[in-house]
């Protein structure tokens, strides 16, 4: 899978999940609150978030904000 900005694929996200985790992280909400949002626990959020993390090659969460902005997913 993976997102897409125009006609170009981004590596990225493999499951629809953490494709609707990766925006609110990014924008800089809690877990528990990500996990108010979605139906499904904190816990469940850090989990996704981690995947994310290690499928894109990134150590911290604040590095998913640059990310998600050059995909196009928020604005700067």
């Amino acid at each position: 899978m993976g997102l897409r900005t125009g006609a170009t694929a981004c590596p990225g996200p493999a499951t629809e999940r953490e494709e609707e985790i990766l925006k609110p992280v990014a924008e800089g909400h809690s877990s528990k609150e990500i996990g108010e949002l979605l139906f499904i626990s904190a816990k469940t959020v850090e989990r996704h978030g981690a995947n994310l993390l290690h499928e894109l090659g990134m150590r911290d969460r604040l590095e998913l904000t640059p990310y998600a902005i050059r995909a196009g997913l928020i604005e700067p």
